[in-house]
């Protein structure tokens, strides 16, 4: 018997492609990044429901310092729906987003007089769950095209408005 990913033997691989399955695929964590598990749930919730490339997007212009790191999620979990499942990037979705706290690394901190503490190191393992855009949400998910896009006025391009 020919080896099988667990994610064919668990949906059909049909139902799929129609986009009546729920999940596109099982995301493999991003473990060990090092940030604190405080500060990535907020940014997984505001991507949860977009489409991929609204989630990149998003997360490109964010200005929160660890929205780089859930990017670099995404953009992992996209290459790999697009390699192993031949699924388009387009019509993904991201259908969970967790950060999960990882074990705590303790280091030593070294104070003054000869003295010394333990630091926590506190890491996070990001999970992005992808999956195919159902046929009656993918005009919804076009929200950003040229064609809908307002024509770029002459007041726009002025330099008091940026």
């Amino acid at each position: 018997m020919q080896w099988q990913p667990t994610f064919w033997r668990a949906h059909n691989w049909t139902e799929l492609r129609s986009g009546t399955s729920s999940l596109a695929g099982r995301g493999r964590p991003l473990s060990r990044q090092s940030a604190s598990p405080g500060a990535l749930p907020p940014r997984a919730s505001q991507i949860r429901g977009l489409s991929a490339a609204e989630a990149m997007a998003q997360m490109t212009f964010s200005v929160k310092r660890r929205a780089p790191t859930l990017r670099y999620a995404i953009q992992r979990a996209v290459r790999r729906a697009e390699d192993r499942y031949d699924l388009f990037a387009e019509d993904l979705v991201v259908h969970e987003c967790t950060a999960e706290i990882q074990r705590q690394e303790q280091r030593l901190r070294f104070h003054a007089r000869g003295r010394f503490g333990t630091a926590h190191l506190r890491k996070s393992r990001i999970r992005v769950v992808l999956r195919e855009a159902f046929p009656e949400e993918k005009e919804a998910l076009t929200k950003f095209t040229r064609a809908k896009a307002r024509p770029v006025t002459k007041e726009m391009r002025s330099p008091r408005h940026y």
